[in-house]
């Protein structure tokens, strides 16, 4: 016989307690586990609110409406989000903040525009990168209808609430064709 593992303690069973043990557990049946449901592999989850929502701004960008900032068309524009302070969106328009991670949107559709830089600015704010550049162009040669990314991407970093300012870059990272980006911690 081996001996109990260390820390149990065995004490001796009288016949009496033995018995007693047997007739109140005489009517106590095994329960059988129930058979295991086949598991197929769970779907890959989808971003259906992302989708909408990257829908829903890039239709409100486009056409404008409740909610949507006009930034005018000026060359040098800037945006905070309430709460944050002006003293900040100043050090990002002065080019006072350092720039960790660039993103070029030259040539691309609208839509391939904004599916890049949502993915970017998440991928960005997962590595916990909280300023960033964006280069979409002064929109030259887009012909009669005017610039095109310009526009509507300052309108769709607008309505992003991990977005906390913007404004136009610099001269020397890009000037009017460029955009310093402050994100918000994730």
């Amino acid at each position: 016989m081996t001996p109990p593992p260390k820390g149990i303690h065995e004490t001796p069973v009288s016949p009496e307690e033995s018995e007693l043990f047997r007739t109140s557990m005489a009517e106590v049946r095994r329960l059988h586990p129930a058979p295991e449901k086949p598991t197929s592999p769970k779907p890959k989850p989808k971003a259906y609110q992302r989708q909408r929502g990257r829908q829903a701004v890039l239709d409100a960008a486009l056409r404008g409406g409740p909610g949507v900032p006009d930034l005018g068309d000026a060359d040098s524009v800037s945006f905070r989000q309430t709460g944050v302070q002006k003293r900040v969106l100043d050090q990002l328009k002065r080019g006072q903040i350092t720039i960790k991670a660039t993103l070029d949107l030259h040539g691309l559709t609208l839509d391939e525009a904004l599916t890049q830089l949502g993915e970017f600015i998440d991928k960005k704010r997962q590595a916990a990168i909280t300023s960033i550049l964006i280069i979409h162009g002064k929109g030259l040669r887009s012909g009669a209808q005017g610039p095109v990314l310009r526009p509507a991407i300052l309108q769709w970093l607008s309505l992003r609430r991990d977005v906390l300012a913007f404004a136009t870059a610099r001269h020397c990272d890009g000037g009017s064709g460029a955009t310093y980006v402050l994100l918000k911690r994730a």
